[in-house]
């Protein structure tokens, strides 16, 4: 059985079965409006599952970016079918939008909409802030994909960069146990 509980910090959790965490990030360059998101999908122990860098064209703002990039999560989640997920990003104003019950009237607004709508088919969904640093593989992925000018998926191999955070993020969950 799954269910959303409050831990002691009051943040809430998803407990019971097998949960996947996806990260996110987004990279923009101006002079192109140009933006790459950088999305992670990782298993309970940490070890990256999936990934993908997804170039966006013509955004205005680097707002959008993160925006954008929490809905790109949202949308793999469901093409690789996962029903327990916590979605994260660095993107603190995003993830409150995407938490609460309001609708908002902001230049972000129909991403909003969309994570939301995207995201109330899952068995059990989080969104959840995070830091930097706990976002670094996603982060160098979406910088990867903005000089490449590419969209990648696993299949194209993982980039080096991102390979060199993954293998350190990992190394300091495995830390932690």
């Amino acid at each position: 059985m799954v269910t959303c509980t409050k831990n002691r910090g009051g943040a809430l959790e998803i407990t019971g079965g097998i949960v996947r965490k996806i990260t996110f990030d987004a990279a923009f360059y101006k002079q192109s409006n140009r933006s790459c998101s950088g999305i992670v999908v990782r298993d309970s122990s940490g070890r990256v599952l999936n990934f993908t860098m997804r170039l966006n064209e013509h955004i205005p703002t680097d707002f959008e970016t993160e925006a954008i990039a929490c809905v790109q999560a949202a949308q793999l989640r469901l093409d690789l079918g996962l029903g327990k997920v916590e979605i994260e990003g660095n993107a603190l104003s995003v993830i409150k939008k995407v938490q609460s019950g309001k609708i908002y009237k902001s230049g972000i607004s129909a991403y909003v909409l969309s994570t939301k709508m995207l995201s109330s088919g899952y068995e059990a969904c989080l969104f959840k802030n995070t830091s930097r640093m706990a976002n670094k593989v996603a982060h160098a992925l979406a910088v990867e994909g903005l000089k490449r000018v590419e969209v990648t998926y696993p299949q194209n191999g993982f980039p080096q960069s991102a390979a060199m955070e993954a293998e350190e993020d990992y190394r300091r969950i495995l830390l932690k146990e």
